[in-house]
């Protein structure tokens, strides 16, 4: 009985393993709509779910768009102050009581925001597939029936804010190793489909074949991965990168971090592609 316990949490780890590899690909398509429809530096999943309700909810105030995120309200004016200086997001005084501060998008931010929306309706359109996958390794039935009737821009935010909950996690896992997050994404994609050449490792994350070699140095200094040559090559000096025990360890707590919130993040992307069916795919 304990062995047949023992291969369901095993099948469930190597899902959920799995899944987070999806998820770091997706995560390098979303960023890469966002730099090109916002700005390159309004990417991060905080700055977006802070724009996004914004544009949800004009008018709203700082102080419920800290509560809606579950976030102080500090860490909020940071993030505004950033929006605002990208010129997309501007505050106003309330007519009522000119003491209080409004927010709304500025023109800029309204068309770069419906940029955003055409562009992420687009993809979802068209990786309806490969989204899929990613639900089924989640728990979530990728086929069950969702009413498009929200926005893209109401999706994503949901998106963004399921994600959050993860990502908070996730970096409690790595808060001892002091790893940045393309590092961090390398080593999901190996946990998740094991040992990788640098040169796909730098497709998938967009990076140079030297931003990629200081990634995996890394990674090897830090002791969770180590350079092998692959076996069966003719010239040998091709190398796999693969997991050691510590970082397979890290990618067990990952795929444990990530339990909690599968299911929010799996009906959130669920409702994207949902929307994304009123776009007929190519």
């Amino acid at each position: 009985m304990e062995g047949t316990v023992s291969m369901i949490r095993s099948a469930a780890a190597k899902d959920a393993l799995a899944a987070l590899a999806g998820l770091a690909d997706l995560s390098g398509d979303l960023t890469a709509i966002m730099q090109e429809s916002l700005t390159p530096r309004v990417t991060s999943n905080r700055l977006v779910q802070v724009l996004l309700i914004v544009a949800l909810s004009p008018g709203i105030s700082p102080a419920a768009v800290a509560d809606r995120m579950g976030s102080s309200r500090s860490l909020v004016a940071q993030l505004l102050r950033r929006l605002i200086a990208e010129d997309l997001v501007l505050k106003v005084a309330a007519e009522e009581d000119h003491r209080f501060a409004l927010l709304l998008l500025t023109d800029r931010g309204t068309e770069r925001v419906e940029d955003l929306e055409r562009a992420l309706t687009e993809y979802f359109a068209c990786h309806r597939d490969a989204v899929g996958a990613i639900l089924s390794l989640l728990g979530v039935d990728p086929h069950e029936a969702v009413a498009a009737t929200g926005s893209m821009l109401g999706a994503t935010a949901a998106i963004a804010g399921a994600a959050s909950g993860y990502v908070r996690a996730a970096t409690q896992v790595f808060s001892h190793v002091g790893l940045g997050s393309e590092a961090r994404l390398a080593l999901t994609m190996i946990a998740g489909e094991g040992p990788q050449q640098p040169t796909d490792l730098a497709r998938r994350l967009r990076v140079t074949s030297g931003a990629v070699s200081g990634i995996v140095d890394r990674l090897v200094a830090t002791r969770l991965a180590r350079r092998n040559l692959e076996p069966g090559l003719a010239d040998g000096r091709a190398v796999l990168v693969e997991l050691t025990q510590a970082g397979q360890a890290m990618a067990a707590e990952l795929a444990a971090a990530l339990e909690p919130h599968a299911t929010a993040i799996g009906e959130a992307l669920r409702s994207a592609c949902a929307v994304g069916t009123r776009v007929p795919a190519n």
